[in-house]
C-alpha cells in the first residue's frame, strides 16, 4: 500500500465486502490489534480472523441485513517512518447506527512502505453533544 490513506479505504472496502482475508496484507507480520472488550490480537492471521467473527457476528444479529462501515481519519501525525491516526468509525444498516466508535492506528514503513503495526478500537454510545456531533454525519 502506497499511502495511510489507501490503507484506509482499503481496509473500509474490505470489511465492507465481508472479505477480512484481504486486510492481511495491511499489517507488519508482529502487528498487534487491541479491542474494547480487553482482547488483543496478535499478528496478520489472528487480527483477521477476529475481525471476520466481528464481522460475522453483526450480520447475524442485523439478519443478513446488509451494512455498511464509515472510516473517517480525524487526525494523523507522521514521524519520519512512523505515523499516527485517529479517527471514528460508524457501521449502519438501513439508515440506523449499529456500531460506532474510535480508532487509533499507528503505521510504520518497513520495506518502503507502510504497514499498521499498531491498532486500537473503541466501541462507544453518544454520551454528550460533543461526541454526538464528533461521530455526526458518519453514518
Amino acid at each position: 500500500m502506497a499511502s495511510l490513506d489507501q490503507i484506509r479505504k482499503h481496509w473500509e472496502e474490505a470489511y465492507n465486502r465481508g472479505n477480512l482475508s484481504a486486510i492481511l496484507e495491511l499489517y507488519a507480520e508482529d502487528a498487534r490489534y487491541y479491542t474494547s472488550d480487553g482482547k488483543v490480537d496478535e499478528g496478520r492471521q489472528a487480527i483477521a480472523k477476529a475481525r471476520q467473527k466481528e464481522y460475522d457476528e453483526i450480520a447475524r444479529a442485523l439478519g443478513g441485513r446488509p451494512f455498511k462501515t464509515k472510516i473517517v481519519k480525524h487526525e494523523r501525525m507522521e514521524f519520519s517512518d512512523t505515523a499516527l491516526e485517529i479517527g471514528g468509525f460508524t457501521a449502519s444498516s438501513d439508515g440506523q447506527v449499529v456500531n460506532q466508535g474510535f480508532y487509533m492506528a499507528v503505521a510504520r514503513k518497513i520495506d518502503g512502505e507502510w504497514q499498521l503495526v499498531r491498532h486500537m478500537t473503541t466501541s462507544v454510545q453518544p454520551t454528550s453533544e460533543q461526541q454526538e456531533s464528533q461521530l455526526a454525519g458518519m453514518a
